[in-house]
């Protein structure tokens, strides 16, 4: 702290820059924890929206995986007549 207060210089403007800084970011009322109900939304909300943003990177890391090395991980797949791999849908037609 005293490092950006010798920056800025000076005790007039060092009181005048906490009292902006107090008044900017402690003297507004909460947003999210307003009352118990609001707080449990958010949490819940984070806490799904962070598992399905991770479920979606396991997927295309997998997916990116098993396509470089060429194995069937989250598909079906079978060997065609020449061996190599095809969708199923592809094999039965």
């Amino acid at each position: 702290m005293r490092i950006f207060r010798d920056y800025l210089g000076g005790k007039k403007k060092k009181r005048y820059r906490d009292r902006l800084l107090y008044t900017i970011f402690f003297s507004r009322a909460p947003v999210i924890q307003t009352n118990t109900l609001n707080t449990a939304l958010f949490v819940f909300l984070t806490l799904i929206v962070s598992m399905v943003s991770y479920g979606r990177f396991v997927y295309l890391v997998i997916k990116d995986i098993t396509e470089f090395v060429g194995i069937a991980c989250l598909t079906v797949k079978m060997k065609d007549e020449y061996g190599n791999w095809v969708h199923l849908r592809k094999s039965s037609s």
